[in-house]
């Protein structure tokens, strides 16, 4: 939401450029036991290698015509958490097909610790940092941001709340 919202923002002509911080970076998670991994005869490097070999970008070639020219590029990347669950991991002596998800857990989070964190009044928070353009109008640019902030409140989901840590158009005209 906060991409979103930053999004938004960025369509107001009075603004430059919009900053989010206190975001966390998403990872995803594969852990498996060493133990079962070495009862199948797999190491952690081969998963690493089937899956690395799996999510590849390679460049597909071209088709030329009299108007165009399009480039292929066929790609190998996983889309989604089921597509990585799914990926085939070759197991040396086994007569049918191990997936990464009988073997390993796959799942989405955050980098802990993060690299930054930013708190209001005491809470956990991400800030938008709105940043007025060359020769802008900063009381057209508080309105603008005011009304677009009371629109999102009616879509966005109960319990995500917008607080102004510093309202520079309010203390101009203040």
């Amino acid at each position: 939401m906060a991409d979103h919202t930053k999004d938004e923002l960025l369509f107001i002509d009075e603004v430059a450029k919009v900053d989010i911080l206190g975001d966390q970076d998403e990872r995803i998670f594969i852990e498996f036991s060493d133990s079962q991994l070495a009862d199948l005869g797999v190491t952690s490097l081969q998963i690493k290698k089937a899956l690395e070999n799996r999510n590849i970008v390679i460049p597909g070639g071209s088709v030329y015509t009299e108007q165009e020219s399009v480039i292929l590029e066929p790609s190998g990347n996983f889309e989604t958490l089921e597509e990585l669950s799914n990926a085939v991991i070759n197991v040396p002596g086994l007569s049918h097909p191990m997936y990464l998800k009988d073997i390993a857990s796959v799942r989405r989070g955050y980098v802990d610790p993060p690299a930054s964190l930013t708190r209001f009044s005491g809470q956990p928070c991400i800030l938008l940092a709105v940043s007025l353009r060359e020769e802008g109008n900063i009381s057209s640019l508080g309105e603008h941001v005011d009304a677009l902030i009371q629109r999102l409140q009616l879509y966005y989901p109960l319990g995500l709340e917008f607080h102004y840590v510093n309202q520079e158009a309010k203390e101009v005209t203040g």
